[in-house]
């Protein structure tokens, strides 16, 4: 009988502990819910988001204007952004270019008949060679 005594204080001790384990937990967690949310350390002091108000003056001062917007594309990895600078000298550039290059249908372009003769041209053209090299029987079905 005396056994069953000190088993039954030793599980009511148990339970009274877990009781008030759990009930500082529950209070603990209710207080900082309402505290309010505390900006998250950052390890690195120097990675902090502010700027300074002379480089952000520097910046409103260097700032382009937005380009107009443009109409939305159904597909939008078709859209192209070129910037104005490269647009231009592309376009000095291959505008003496397109006057001298006559079209060629298809089907008819020439061959040089060889690699040699190729970069000879180019040479003269000054225009890069495009070298084919294809493997296999071009006159079997299944090459």
């Amino acid at each position: 009988m005396k056994m069953w005594k000190q088993s039954n204080r030793v599980v009511l001790l148990a339970c009274l502990t877990l009781l008030a384990v759990s009930a500082s937990l529950v209070i603990a967690q209710q207080q900082r819910a309402a505290q309010p949310a505390a900006r998250p350390a950052v390890a690195d002091p120097s990675k902090t988001f502010e700027i300074e108000p002379a480089t952000k003056a520097l910046l409103r001062a260097s700032a382009t204007p937005a380009p107009a917007a443009r109409p939305a594309s159904s597909d939008p990895t078709k859209v192209k952004a070129v910037e104005p600078r490269v647009k231009a000298v592309v376009a000095e550039r291959s505008a003496p270019a397109a006057a001298g290059n006559p079209k060629v249908e298809p089907g008819k372009v020439r061959w040089h008949a060889s690699f040699a003769a190729a970069c000879a041209a180019a040479q003269k053209s000054g225009k890069p060679v495009l070298l084919f090299h294809m493997m296999g029987k071009l006159d079997d079905q299944f090459c």
